[in-house]
């Protein structure tokens, strides 16, 4: 009868038992969020994707890109010098 009430009062392990449920409902609550934010950031990507898609990117450094080449005044205007003295 003395090792029955010994088992029935140890509580050694109840500690793991918690650590079990507690890291179930982490990974839970984890899929549940990956769940819902999964659909939004698809969304975003194809979004992203669509506008990269037809971007063309200017490869030269002739300045045939720049909106003031034809300007003198101003590519003689140094706004950085300007700016800092």
């Amino acid at each position: 009868m003395n090792q029955f009430k010994t088992f029935i009062t140890d509580d050694t392990g109840a500690v793991t038992v918690d650590w079990v449920v507690l890291t179930a409902a982490v990974v839970g609550l984890a899929l549940a969020a990956m769940a819902v934010i999964s659909g939004g950031v698809e969304d975003l990507s194809q979004d992203t994707s669509g506008a990269m898609t037809d971007y063309e990117i200017d490869d030269s450094f002739d300045g045939a890109g720049e909106a003031n080449a034809g300007d003198e005044a101003a590519e003689s205007e140094d706004p950085v010098s300007e700016s800092f003295f």
